[in-house]
């Protein structure tokens, strides 16, 4: 963690005597090497005193020392993580600095704070460049890995210091010490070691004593190490005292290690005692190989792309270096586009428009996707499409790295594309002039047809002739229905069909679907029930028609495929947005066959259904789900659905529409009667609990007669009972309600006051007690 006590981090500062000490060349190398990673003219290792920031080493400057208050590094020391400023004018902490205002005119900086063990950061690795930019993933890591090479030395060189000054203290500092300590005497053999010696090496204090230094050299440096060895040994001039080789773990794994050897003698000259301290810099060779491999891997890329790349000079446009796929665009080899600029390869009349991609250059640092022609080396042109950027090197000269690929192929796709295209349009046109012409000369004789077998129907037929023209009458109503989905599938494809916004009430909409749906429905047994709020009175803006044959086409969908259970059509109120725009969601939810997972994006495509045994079972043309869809989206909407196979489905939607809400009538309808209702039907149970639970009015809702006991003076009785007869012969003394099939004859016996059919409404029980007072008044008496 890092600790911002500026006292406390002074002290830190100065036991490292770094301050003013001479320069040394493993620092230069690492500023070197951070200049070349990442892409900077300025790289700096820096030192924070209390007034001044001492430079300890430098590429691309020639000072010493700035003020504190004016250094950037000054502001590193205060984070944990790299500081970067893409673009200093841009940074109200450095805009007005005056090396962003003047000379060198900074412009980015990313600088690594150099911590010590203790939490203390002492200074900063960083680079600096005179124009924005933002480092690499790669090259952060990096900046990172040298800062930590940095503090490994300063931590090394700290702890050779004060072993060579203090001696008292060796043997803390020997064990202390991350680095690797080990001593040697004359011939080779290992004395002593420290802890993070045998920690890294895997070995110890009983295998050591049996240990040559030349036991954990590693084979590639086995060599090396010999000939330094003699080298110290015969005591030559020119023995260096900073050492790099490989060692070798006891499980055979190669470390890379680098340091200092400090040689003892005795008074003859001979050698006495070996000294090395060293570190471990695995990692740091690690990471200059990948740097290595990386550039290898650019270089074969650069080559190998099937896109021209071209380096040129950014004063002249002369070309620095191309890979082969510009040359082979070009018809040149290397060595002639060597001796060319761009302007030898751009048609005179692109000036102007080079002028202005040069001058984007020069302001943003890139240009393109930028579309022109080169002239080929046999004369003739070709078309290009060019991207580039702009970089400066550590010279500070300016180049231009383009990218340019050859689109003749891309042209005449484009050209293929756009000819069929074309010819798909004039198609499409003489498909729905076609539509058009076949419907109107299809539905004249056709409604023909279905007016004079329904005129024939009417008329006194036997059985056999009665189910002739009944068969008549529906197979020509379905080649209409047929006819009329096409022509609006056929609208929606052709982007012909707009839609036509009115003022809508959602209940009198929900009241007019029933009327078309229910029929269907109840002559297959299957219960049709609408549930919406209470409170639901909207009006709302939308095309009626469309919206309507939306609903009605699902409704109609689930209907045909449930064969016992029931359809619910569901209305919510999500969410009440601004502007009086609401958003509702209508679900149908049917108790049918279901569809499988795999089977449920079939069923949105024209002329599909789930599978073809559906198909044949279930009469259709597959067109109303693509239509239904297809007319939402016109709408802002979109349809979804949930499905298990064998249990059921649910199609809905969510649709935002502007919404007026008309004041709800207050009801006081002050019943007093006892009342029961009755269904074996759940659903039908619940919602008719919905209305009286809304209307304050109190009954008694069960779904069977066991265990009645007692008069009602009212009882709303579902039809749905099997044993419907018995049940009216036991409340023969109650006046009824009765909840009808529409395919079922009415109930008529002189205590039922009504017969309603369902879908059940809120209007239909409310009108019970309104419509019919005066007969529960005479009941009572």
């Amino acid at each position: 963690m890092l600790i911002n006590n500026e006292d406390s981090r002074l002290k830190e500062l100065y036991s490292y005597n770094i301050l003013d000490s001479l320069p040394g060349d493993y620092f230069d190398s690492i500023v070197e090497l951070a200049s070349f990673i990442c892409e900077a003219p300025i790289s700096l290792i820096t030192f924070i005193d209390k007034d001044r920031q001492w430079i300890k080493s430098k590429v691309g400057v020639d000072i010493s020392e700035t003020p504190r208050n004016v250094a950037f590094c000054n502001h590193t020391i205060l984070q944990e993580n790299i500081l970067e400023v893409e673009d200093a004018t841009c940074d109200e902490r450095f805009k007005n600095n005056p090396f962003v205002i003047n000379e060198p005119k900074i412009r980015f900086y990313a600088g690594n704070p150099l911590i010590t063990k203790n939490g203390y950061a002492l200074g900063s690795l960083c680079v600096i460049d005179y124009k924005p930019k933002k480092l690499s993933n790669d090259q952060r890591k990096a900046l990172e890995n040298l800062a930590k090479q940095v503090m490994f030395n300063i931590e090394a060189r700290k702890n050779l210091l004060i072993f060579k000054e203090n001696e008292q203290s060796y043997t803390s500092i020997f064990e202390g010490t991350s680095d690797l300590i080990h001593i040697l005497n004359s011939e080779g053999k290992i004395l002593k070691v420290n802890n993070s010696w045998k920690r890294l090496l895997e070995y110890n204090d009983e295998e050591i004593k049996n240990l040559n230094l030349f036991d954990v050299i590693h084979e590639e440096s086995f060599e090396h190490c010999i000939n330094l060895f003699s080298c110290i040994k015969s005591n030559q001039i020119d023995c260096p005292d900073k050492v790099i080789y490989s060692m070798k773990t006891k499980s055979g794994k190669k470390i890379t290690v680098e340091g200092s050897v400090i040689v003892e003698r005795d008074n003859n000259g001979n050698l006495k005692l070996i000294k090395s301290i060293l570190r471990d810099i695995t990692e740091k060779i690690n990471l200059e190989n990948e740097l290595k491999i990386s550039e290898k891997k650019f270089r074969n890329i650069y080559e190998l792309s099937p896109v021209g790349i071209a380096l040129n000079d950014f004063k002249t446009g002369d070309f620095i270096d191309v890979n082969n796929s510009f040359a082979n665009s070009t018809g040149y080899s290397k060595e002639e586009i060597y001796n060319l600029s761009y302007w030898d390869l751009t048609p005179k009349e692109y000036q102007e428009k080079e002028m202005e991609q040069l001058r984007l250059l020069n302001t943003y640092g890139k240009y393109g996707p930028y579309e022109k022609e080169y002239i080929h080396k046999q004369g003739y042109r070709y078309p290009v499409l060019l991207s580039g950027v702009k970089f400066t090197d550590i010279d500070n000269k300016e180049y231009i790295l383009s990218v340019i690929q050859d689109i003749t192929e891309i042209k005449k796709y484009q050209k293929s594309l756009e000819e069929a295209k074309q010819k798909a349009i004039d198609a499409n046109k003489a498909k729905s002039m076609f539509l058009a012409n076949m419907s109107h000369e299809i539905r004249t004789p056709l409604n023909s047809i279905i007016g004079f077998s329904d005129l024939m129907m009417k008329t006194n037929l036997d059985e056999d002739q009665k189910q002739y023209m009944t068969n008549v009458f529906q197979s020509a109503n379905f080649l209409l229905g047929l006819i009329n989905d096409i022509l609006d599938f056929s609208k929606i494809e052709s982007r012909k069909m707009e839609l036509s916004i009115s003022e809508v009430s959602i209940l009198e909409l929900l009241k007019e679907i029933s009327h078309v749906v229910k029929y269907s429905a109840h002559k297959k047994d299957v219960e049709l029930i609408f549930d919406y709020p209470m409170n639901l009175n909207d009006i709302i803006y939308i095309d009626y028609l469309r919206f309507k044959q939306v609903l009605i086409n699902l409704l109609n969908n689930a209907i045909k495929f449930t064969s016992s259970g029931d359809v619910t059509l569901k209305v919510e109120l999500l969410e009440e947005l601004d502007n009086n725009l609401k958003k509702f969601r209508f679900s149908v939810i049917d108790t049918g066959i279901g569809i499988s997972e795999k089977d449920i994006k079939k069923i949105f495509n024209p002329f599909k259904q789930a599978d073809y045994s559906i198909n044949k079972k279930y009469a259709g043309t597959g067109l109303g789900l693509s239509i239904s869809k297809k007319l939402l989206k016109l709408m802002n909407s979109k349809l979804k659905v949930e499905s298990e196979l064998g249990k059921g489905s649910n199609f809905y939607f969510d649709i935002v529409v502007k919404s007026l809400s008309k004041n709800n009538q207050e009801f006081n309808l002050n019943i007093e009667e006892k009342i029961l209702v009755l269904s074996n039907y759940k659903k039908n149970l619940d919602f008719l609990k919905k209305i009286f639970d809304y209307l304050n009015i109190n009954a008694m809702f069960l779904d069977n007669t066991d265990n009645i006991n007692g008069e009602f003076d009212l009882i709303i009785l579902d039809n749905n009972f099997e044993n419907i007869q018995d049940v009216l012969d036991k409340f023969q003394n109650s006046k009824l309600v009765i909840l009808n099939n529409s395919c079922r004859e009415k109930i008529v016996k002189e205590n039922v006051l009504k017969n309603i059919v369902k879908p059940i409404f809120k209007d239909d029980i409310i009108n019970i007690f309104t419509n019919n007072s005066n007969n529960l008044k005479k009941m009572k008496m």
